[in-house]
């Protein structure tokens, strides 16, 4: 069995695995999955469970991106609208989000 990571940065929200019962429940799929239309993403933390990241995905270097430093336009905060992101926050888990959404990095292992 392999590890193997991926660097992202993302405007959201860090939650703990358990904030919803069922990750793998069809509803959250499409933001797991990627699909075509969906704005936000989710990922969990599914060799652990200690996390559910939910929210944009700022910057995903590929694998092959060896980069030390990376440019991040800070402002993206303005154009993936927090009032847009809190109200999808609210749609997919049935609750208005407690904190504003922070700008994050994080290392993921699958």
């Amino acid at each position: 069995m392999s590890i193997s990571t991926n660097h992202y940065i993302v405007f959201g929200w860090k939650l703990p695995y358990d904030f919803v019962e069922n990750i793998w429940d069809d509803k959250f799929l499409p933001y797991i999955e990627g699909h075509e239309g969906i704005e936000f993403s989710m990922i969990a933390d599914g060799m652990c469970g200690d996390y559910i990241v939910f929210g944009t995905v700022i910057k995903l270097p590929s694998s092959h991106e060896n980069k030390d430093f990376m440019d991040i336009d800070l402002s993206i905060m303005y154009v993936y609208n927090t009032g847009r992101l809190q109200n999808e926050f609210q749609k997919v888990f049935g609750k208005r989000p407690t904190i504003a959404p922070k700008l994050f990095s994080f290392i993921h292992y699958n």
